[in-house]
């Protein structure tokens, strides 16, 4: 992961700081249409959150000369929660955006349902050098985002969460509730299964080790397939007559 770096905003942040600041709330001018990032730029909250048809409603614009970001803080809204909903709405489902952590990675659980709160938006830039983020802050009235440029970061997809193992009892029981069909043996016989003590190796994932037996007599069985079966109860093969794991098709 790269180190985090705000990267200053071009002249047309400057141009854009001079024409959205501070005016007379009923001038359309004094709303920003669009949050400038360099070279790029995403569409601003507008009329489809409520914003610019309200009287009363203002932006101030200012840049962090060090940081290089840039604040548009929204006053005089009739709900800044409703308002930073809409947005949200907007950005996943129009202008490719995603509500991420700190770190990039994104957030499918990301909302707006609390009178106030904050949620990071990030999308990678087009050149694949960083990810354009918006950190968007709410109050009842006030509605507040932060926009700067995350260098040397893309979004991430969450990491998969680690499976619990099952348990060789629990895997017994499962290899026994396969049909003869999913095993790849005759129907109609009596079958039972043991588990070897430790653990296979199938392709970096643990495996128990699953004996199937055919009931013979009273007193005798004979082995009729070994079974290899994930530590979580995901993934069953057979083991083949060349020693290799073969997946079985599991209704």
């Amino acid at each position: 992961m790269g180190k985090n770096v705000w990267k200053a905003l071009g002249t047309a942040g400057a141009l854009l700081l001079l024409l959205a600041g501070c005016g007379e709330a009923e001038e359309a001018a004094s709303l920003p249409n669009n949050y400038v990032f360099g070279q790029e730029m995403l569409p601003a909250m507008g009329e489809e959150q409520g914003v610019g048809t309200e009287q009363g409603v203002s932006c101030e614009v200012t840049t962090n000369s060090e940081t290089g970001e840039t604040v548009y803080a929204y006053s005089g809204l009739t709900s800044g929660q409703e308002a930073a909903a809409a947005y949200l709405e907007a950005l996943e489902t129009q202008y490719g955006c995603s509500a991420m952590d700190e770190e990039g990675v994104r957030q499918s659980n990301a909302s707006v349902t609390d009178a106030e709160g904050s949620v990071l938006v990030g999308k990678d830039m087009a050149d694949g050098s960083g990810i354009l983020s918006l950190d968007i802050q709410w109050t009842e009235t006030t509605c507040q985002l932060t926009a700067s440029i995350l260098e040397d970061m893309k979004l991430q997809e969450p990491a998969e969460p680690e499976k619990e193992p099952i348990g060789v009892t629990a895997a017994v029981a499962a290899l026994k509730a396969m049909t003869p069909e999913e095993l790849g043996v005759p129907e109609g016989e009596t079958y039972m299964v043991y588990a070897d003590d430790g653990y296979i190796m199938v392709d970096d994932e643990a495996c128990y080790r699953l004996k199937l037996y055919r009931r013979t007599s009273v007193d005798t069985r004979e082995i009729v397939g070994i079974y290899l079966m994930s530590l979580d109860g995901g993934s069953v093969y057979r083991v083949n007559e060349e020693n290799q794991a073969e997946p079985l098709n599991r209704s």
